[in-house]
Order: C-alpha cells, then sequence, then structure tokens
C-alpha cells in the first residue's frame, strides 16, 4: 500500500510538472515567434492640423469635454500593438473653418508603425468646439513667499503688463496675472528673473483648468529693494479748507508696519484727506521717497467727528 501511495504522489508531480511546462512552451511559442493578432483600442486622443491657419481665420479649436469613444480596430504583431497603446492618434483638419461654432469633421487616423493595419474605424466623424481666439494685456504683479526678519522687500516687475492669447472662453476668466517671488532666496537688492506666469480671476483667485491660455512671456524680470521694517503712526494732511476737520477726526489705524531705507529720516506716515464727510471716509496713504507701503496698507479709514 504504501508503495501504491508514493506511485500516486509521483505522478500528481509529474503531471503538475508537464502543464506548467506546457504552459511554458504555449507561451514562448506565442511571444517569441510575435504572431499577427486584431486588437480593438478605445477613447483614441485627439490631434489637430492647421490650427496656425485657423488662428489666422481667428478662431481655435477646443477639444469637447464630451467627446465620444474613438475606437479602431488594428492588426498586426503582437509586440507591434502593445507598443501603440499610447501612440495612436485622430488627426482633424481645422484649417479651412473661419468661424467659430460647432462642427462635425473627419478624422483620419495616424498610426505609430508602418507595421500596423486599420481594419476598422468604429465613428464616422469627430465633433469639433471652435471659439474665438482673443489676445489681451492684462496687469502683472509680484507675490512673495517666505520672509526676511526685520526686512520688507518691494518687488517689481520690470513690465507692467503681459500678452495672453487663447480661446475668447477661458481669456475672459483671466484678469491679471502674477510671478512669484521667494524671499527665502534673497539677502540684498537685486534683479532676477523669474520662470513662470500664473493668472488670476478679478478677485485675485488663480485661474485653473484651461486649456488654450498661451502668454508672450516666459521669463519676467524682478526687481527686488530690501527696507528696514518699522511701525509708524499715522499722521492726516489736508488741503485748504479742511485743516479743522482733520484736527477733529480719528484714523484706523492709527500706526502702519511700512518700509523705510536707511537714512530716509521718515518718522510718520500721512494720509492724504482731500475732502471732510460725515461720517466714514477712505484715504490713501501718501507715497514718498524712501518708503514702501506693503499691498494692503494703502488705504486707512478716518473718521470726521461732527459734534465739534
Amino acid at each position: 500500500m504504501a508503495k501504491d501511495e508514493k506511485q500516486k504522489k509521483s505522478s500528481i508531480r509529474y503531471m503538475i510538472l508537464s502543464v506548467v511546462m506546457a504552459i511554458a512552451v504555449w507561451s514562448l511559442v506565442s511571444f517569441g515567434t510575435d504572431p499577427d493578432i486584431e486588437k480593438t483600442f478605445h477613447g483614441i486622443g485627439v490631434t489637430y492640423i492647421g490650427e496656425n491657419a485657423l488662428k489666422e481665420n481667428g478662431c481655435i479649436a477646443i477639444i469637447p469635454d464630451n467627446l465620444p469613444d474613438l475606437s479602431v480596430k488594428l492588426s498586426g504583431k503582437r509586440g507591434d500593438l502593445i507598443d501603440a497603446i499610447d501612440n495612436i492618434e485622430v488627426e482633424v483638419d481645422v484649417s479651412q473653418i473661419d468661424e467659430p461654432g460647432e462642427y462635425e469633421l473627419e478624422g483620419s487616423v495616424h498610426l505609430p508603425s508602418a507595421r500596423l493595419s486599420v481594419e476598422k474605424v468604429n465613428f464616422d466623424s469627430v465633433p469639433v468646439h471652435v471659439e474665438e481666439y482673443v489676445t489681451k494685456e492684462v496687469p502683472l504683479t509680484a507675490r512673495q513667499t517666505g520672509e526676511i526678519s526685520g526686512k520688507l522687500v518691494k518687488s517689481e516687475p520690470e513690465q507692467d503688463t503681459v500678452r495672453v492669447s487663447g480661446a475668447k472662453s477661458e481669456t475672459d476668466m483671466v484678469a491679471a496675472a502674477y510671478a512669484v517671488v521667494d524671499l527665502n532666496r534673497i539677502d540684498a537688492d537685486n534683479s532676477e528673473s523669474v520662470s513662470g506666469i500664473f493668472l488670476a480671476d478679478s478677485d485675485g483667485g488663480d485661474v485653473v483648468d484651461v486649456h488654450t491660455i498661451t502668454s508672450d512671456n516666459t521669463q519676467v524680470k524682478i526687481e527686488n529693494t530690501l527696507y528696514e521694517k518699522v511701525s509708524l503712526p499715522v499722521k492726516l494732511e489736508g488741503g485748504e479748507g479742511i485743516t479743522e476737520d482733520i484736527q477733529n477726526a480719528s484714523v484706523e489705524p492709527t500706526s502702519l508696519e511700512v518700509g523705510i531705507l536707511p537714512g530716509s529720516g521718515i518718522t510718520e506716515v500721512y494720509a492724504e484727506v482731500t475732502e471732510a464727510a460725515a461720517g466714514e471716509v477712505e484715504c490713501d496713504v501718501k507715497d514718498r521717497a524712501g518708503l514702501y507701503i506693503p499691498p494692503g496698507t494703502e488705504k486707512i479709514k478716518v473718521t470726521f467727528n461732527t459734534d465739534k
């Protein structure tokens, strides 16, 4: 009985080994000989041809968000088909379009290898969304990250504006642009080139999820000037006829954190009052040589006392 049990176990081992060897031989033959097969690819990407001609007509093409599934059946060697997965494109010629609108255009399948063949195209046309191509100037500012102990830094772009271009629906979202200055990299007055321009909306928030916007500038030169950070009292200054009103007015805040250059002799900041009015008004802090008024502190509140 022991002998029969031993023979049974040996037979099972041989059977398992035979199956493994058969699978190995099949895999070697299948992949080693690289057989011809057919495969259907889904979600093929779209590439536009003739975009420069389209822009000359004042238009730009946008791939729709609801693009249907563009699929195609290809034949060829297994290895070539595997390599082609991310390199198949549907090319659409948009050069003949001359006005915005919705279009259905023919698309041709571009294959990455001449060893592949198209067996079946599973779409009749490709939807194309065309918008007006717009170029406009937007103001450019510098935004800072980091800080320098005891210092304020005035960062000024060499240019006041940048030109942005793109589809009207996207350029309408752009109200301004900014470059980012890292104060941790600054230890003296200097100029630096900042790579990259960020787009902002009318509220100052970042404009994201845009696909057609381009800018003429890839780098912006920033001039950085270091000031001593101090807290100075706010004084009111006004024109003829409102001196007495100023004397009976109060300000908020009563002091401002500003920057001054060494040797400037500045010991206070002035808010310019142009007219007296009942209640509360906003007044501009007066700029002076050697004084840096940080963004967000350019105005103060003035309250006039009507019970004088």
